[in-house]
């Protein structure tokens, strides 16, 4: 059972003994993800397995949610689905680790302390989505090269971008 204002938290009871399939839906607003960091179109899907073994949950699956980037050489918008692969260790702090927080943190990429009653997944849920945001996003995958040197010295390029107004990059990659 996931608590309606916690979309990314999950009980553990709610996860039965062995393979389950699970589909967690939210929103941008549910990972604190503000359109400053991205502007996500629509909701975000956590789906996979969960396989729970006693107070350990492995889940394997992927992240998806719809963004709107912005070219980088034309600064149009562009639609893109994000999608990254999720894959996580859950345990009860304390099972097996005997060490503080601070001390056991740093080194432990893809495991999730829980408290024995809530899987709390908004924080990995958030960082999965925003590692895949690309650093570059391109409206088309041929443009760049000699369309972003075009741009720059506002010249018309074999990618076709066209110089915007003022030193502004190409208003079009077309």
């Amino acid at each position: 059972m996931r608590h309606p204002a916690e979309p990314f938290a999950v009980s553990l009871a709610s996860i039965e003994e062995g393979r389950n399939r699970l589909r967690l839906e939210g929103t941008a607003e549910d990972l604190g993800i503000s359109g400053d960091e991205l502007a996500l179109d629509g909701g975000v899907v956590l789906e996979g397995e969960f396989y729970r073994a006693d107070r350990q949950v492995e889940i394997q699956g992927h992240v998806r949610a719809p963004a709107v980037l912005s070219c980088d050489l034309c600064l149009e918008p562009i639609h893109r689905a994000i999608e990254a692969p999720f894959r996580l260790l859950c345990e009860k702090r304390g099972d097996r680790d005997r060490r503080s927080g601070e001390q056991s943190g740093a080194e432990e990429v893809g495991l999730l302390y829980h408290d024995g009653r809530t899987l709390d997944l908004r924080d990995e849920v958030r960082q999965a989505i925003l590692l895949e945001v690309p650093w570059h996003p391109l409206c088309r995958p041929d443009a760049g090269g000699s369309a972003r040197a075009a741009a720059a010295t506002g010249t018309k390029g074999s990618a076709g971008a066209r110089p915007g107004p003022e030193g502004v990059p190409g208003t079009s990659c077309v």
